[in-house]
């Protein structure tokens, strides 16, 4: 997988001191949903990228077997194309050392491929060796056609506009009711 990404906004500093006047639970609340749609806006351009196994003809060389597994697998969960259906986010709280990552103040998304539903993405993403229905290497090898890395490099602008977007509608959500509530208690108290 390609590495990170990373976004800059103008004017940090007036942002920065509204932003800090609220609790941290909502600046993380603010800061986790624009990642998270900046995430989706880059998994959406990579699927556009993910080739289709019907259209590159690869059905017509499955055996009769492999056809009616596939066929059954469609039928039972619905997947006509496993490697885009495959695509999906995980919050840095789903990672692997998500209470670590929380604790050093790390907000992320990472977008992969379930490798329970597509354990060959890897391999059409950057080429492998060619075993042509056969335990033995054929000597030749297959190409990838680099579809994640082109989805991501298609998506950059995308993706950092979103989350432009995301982080300022939110903040302003946030910060008129954080001080509706603070006006509520005042005039209660």
């Amino acid at each position: 997988m390609p590495g990170t990404m990373s976004f800059r906004v103008k004017n940090v500093e007036a942002i920065q001191d509204g932003f800090l006047t609220l609790p941290d639970r909502i600046q993380r609340a603010v800061l986790r949903r624009a990642v998270a749609a900046s995430g989706r806006t880059i998994r959406k351009h990579i699927k556009k990228n993910t080739p289709k196994s019907r259209k590159t003809k690869t059905r017509e060389l499955w055996s009769a077997k492999t056809a009616k597994t596939r066929a059954s697998n469609e039928a039972r969960h619905g997947k006509k194309n496993p490697l885009a259906d495959s695509l999906k986010l995980k919050p840095s709280s789903k990672w692997a050392g998500g209470s670590a990552a929380a604790k050093a103040g790390i907000i992320g998304t990472v977008v992969g491929h379930d490798k329970s539903m597509a354990r060959h993405a890897h391999l059409v993403n950057t080429g492998h060796r060619g075993f042509f229905w056969s335990k033995d290497w054929s000597g030749k090898y297959v190409s990838g056609n680099q579809y994640f890395n082109k989805g991501v490099k298609a998506s950059k602008e995308a993706a950092s506009e979103k989350f432009k977007e995301n982080t300022k509608m939110r903040f302003e959500k946030e910060v008129t009711k954080h001080f509706k509530r603070l006006v509520e208690a005042v005039v209660d108290g």
